[in-house]
C-alpha cells in the first residue's frame, strides 16, 4: 500500500512538474481515488446490514394509526 501510495505520488509530480499547484492537486486526487471507495463500501454496508434503521433515517420513524 505505501509503495504504490509513494508511486502514485512520485508519477503526479513527475508529471506535474511546470503546475505549481501541483502538489495541491494532489491532495483531491487521493480523496477521490482513495477514500471515495471505502465511502461507498460503508454507505452500502449500512444500507445491506441494517434496511429498517437505514429506512427509519431518510423515511423518519414509521407513523403509529
Amino acid at each position: 500500500m505505501t509503495l504504490s501510495l509513494s508511486g502514485l505520488v512520485l508519477h503526479y509530480l513527475l508529471s506535474n512538474t511546470f503546475n505549481w499547484q501541483g502538489i495541491y492537486a494532489l491532495g483531491n486526487v487521493l480523496i477521490v481515488w482513495m477514500m471515495t471507495p471505502f465511502i461507498i463500501i460503508v454507505i452500502l454496508g449500512t444500507a445491506i446490514g441494517m434496511p429498517k434503521k437505514v429506512e427509519e433515517m431518510f423515511m423518519g420513524a414509521p407513523k403509529r394509526r
